[in-house]
């Protein structure tokens, strides 16, 4: 019988392992986001981001993988002897395993940003928050702090010239040291821009590249300083990279530049980069990455004459909102307009004629399409994203929060109230009629009931199209609303804390999350709802819930995604699409959700 109850019991676990395998999430773009840092060895690149960990390639950018085990905002990568070091938020990591696995460094007692990591020979250089530089000389085993020795500690950058260090400060200029941090000398008295954010040195020249204003040029150890910036590099220089006698600037605002005539004079090199806002570049042999603010990462291999996106699997984007409409799904980014015509397999960006690409909002009717971009306004395409025309007459108010669609109506929630367009944009007009409170970040349409989620003044609710308001509160203890989803039957709002639902069409409120798993979550504001089949899923914080019973239980259903901000969801008739701050889109089937 024993023998029996075993093999029962295996068959059990087996169906149960099985069962959980099913409900699987998965990413496939859109492939982009914010990098970092960058650092090699041997064939391996790595790439540090914003708050979703390190990227490796193995084969020179063609593709990119995480194991989503490292969740940090990068700083800074270096690597000897095939250890990697990371500089976080929190401190410093090191991998010994291309990154499977990390073990934090103590510097000191204190817990601090690491954005600095530089080697000199055997000498291993961090900046550890606001306590300055450190040095050690074994690996990060035993530590010794240079911050009563230097005159100022806010140390940006690094260089080395034999063994005497230089660095870059924010507000003091450059110093150097001949004997390792023991003594310093200041050598910038009579360079003009003090905050400095990146160091080179070539021969006998220095070039410290500005955090606001140019380059400068040093042939003296620092003793007297050049501009050579120009008037070509006049914005703020991110990295400064060599290669055989040609100088590359990467700059915050306008992208890459070269001088091939020793910074005598410099060439815009941008074809191909569709995100100017270098934040980190790096070059391998005779090829230069460039990591960009939003756009993911760029190769060139001839010199910056042409540049290529690498970020196939660099599922780093930043997702604002998803609207569905037929077979298309479009995904509102930081780095512009994604589709996918084959639920969320493959993306492309659709970003012809958006003047700028930090996409904050998104709502689609058949094939006219809306974009919202906070502070610039609304770009309408009637072709499924292939081209875009801004459409702005009569928006005053142009902090676009969310945009929503009900037939031929297009309304758009801003900080100055909900406003309406019957022509596809062509223009619009304000309607705050009994709006009390116009700062409006959410909306939900269901045949003519239209329902506004505002920041302080609760819910409010239109039956004419917008024409008029009227506030329906009764019950919601929150009125700092984020989100709001209605599918006729009832209404789920979002709040700061809480999320309630109205089985009355909004006369009366509960509070549905009282229920949820503890110790899931810190943060309580539910930025994100869907209504599938009468559950209710909501996104709070970095997890995603799941509700048969309109709230009476909850089950965490984002196991196999990273732990991110749900930001949006949608779905269409077979997939819940999960859109993610920092990771991109995820996808998984709804009848794997709902079994």
């Amino acid at each position: 019988m024993k023998k029996y109850y075993n093999l029962f019991s295996l068959f059990f676990l087996l169906c149960l392992c099985i069962n959980t395998s099913l409900s699987q999430w998965k990413t496939n773009g859109p492939y982009c986001g914010s990098i970092t840092c960058i650092a090699s060895s041997g064939n391996k690149i790595y790439a540090g981001t914003f708050d979703s960990g390190i990227f490796m390639s193995s084969d020179n950018g063609n593709s990119w993988s995480t194991n989503n085990n490292f969740h940090h905002l990068i700083s800074s990568i270096n690597i000897k002897d095939n250890t990697i070091y990371v500089g976080t938020e929190s401190g410093l990591y090191t991998s010994n395993d291309e990154g499977n696995s990390w073990s934090e460094i103590k510097i000191n007692s204190n817990t601090g940003n690491v954005q600095l990591i530089a080697f000199n020979g055997d000498d291993l250089y961090v900046t550890h928050g606001f306590d300055g530089l450190f040095l050690s000389s074994d690996n990060g085993k035993t530590w010794t702090s240079l911050k009563d020795k230097m005159p100022y500690n806010l140390v940006s950058c690094i260089a080395f010239k034999g063994s005497t260090i230089f660095v870059g400060t924010n507000s003091e200029g450059v110093f150097s040291s001949p004997d390792k941090g023991n003594t310093w000398t200041k050598i910038s008295n009579d360079l003009k821009i003090k905050d400095i954010h990146t160091l080179k040195i070539i021969g006998n020249t220095i070039l410290a590249g500005t955090r606001y204003k140019g380059v400068f040029s040093s042939n003296d150890n620092g003793q007297s300083w050049t501009d050579v910036s120009h008037d070509v590099l006049k914005e703020g220089i991110s990295t400064i990279d060599v290669i055989d006698n040609n100088i590359f600037v990467a700059t915050g605002e306008n992208g890459m530049f070269i001088s091939s005539d020793n910074a005598a004079t410099w060439t815009e090199i941008n074809s191909g980069i569709t995100d100017k806002k270098i934040i980190t570049t790096t070059t391998i042999g005779k090829k230069i990455f460039a990591g960009t603010k939003n756009g993911g990462m760029f190769l060139s291999t001839n010199g910056g004459n042409k540049w290529t996106s690498v970020n196939n699997g660099f599922s780093n984007s930043d997702i604002r909102s998803i609207a569905i409409s037929g077979q298309n799904c479009f995904a509102a980014t930081s780095n512009g307009v994604y589709i996918t015509d084959n639920n969320g397999n493959s993306w492309k960006a659709a970003n012809n004629g958006l003047t700028n690409t930090n996409i904050t909002s998104i709502a689609a009717h058949k094939k006219n399409i809306f974009a919202g971009i906070n502070y610039v306004g609304i770009y309408y395409s009637s072709n499924n994203g292939n081209s875009w025309t801004e459409v702005n007459n009569g928006l005053t108010h142009k902090g676009i929060n969310v945009l929503s669609t009900n037939g031929n109506y297009v309304f758009a929630g801003t900080y100055g109230g909900v406003y309406v367009s019957d022509n596809n944009g062509t223009s619009w007009t304000v309607s705050n009629t009994g709006l009390s409170n116009t700062k409006v970040f959410a909306l939900s349409i269901m045949d003519n009931t239209i329902l506004a989620g505002t920041f302080g003044g609760g819910v409010f609710k239109s039956t004419n199209n917008g024409n008029s308001w009227t506030a329906i509160n009764n019950g919601l203890n929150n009125l700092n609303v984020r989100s709001i989803k209605t599918d006729g039957k009832i209404i789920v709002a979002g709040t700061l804390n809480n999320a309630f639902l109205s089985q009355d069409n909004g006369n009366s409120w509960k509070s549905i999350t009282d229920n949820i798993p503890k110790n899931t979550t810190k943060d309580n504001t539910v930025n994100s709802i869907e209504i599938i089949k009468n559950n209710i899923l909501l996104g709070i914080n970095n997890n995603l819930f799941l509700s048969p019973d309109q709230g009476n239980t909850w089950k965490v259903i984002n196991n196999d995604i990273p732990p991110k901000y749900v930001m949006t969801l949608t779905s269409n008739e077979n997939y819940i699409f999960s859109g993610l701050g920092g990771r991109s889109v995820w996808t998984c089937p709804i009848n794997e959700i709902l079994k």
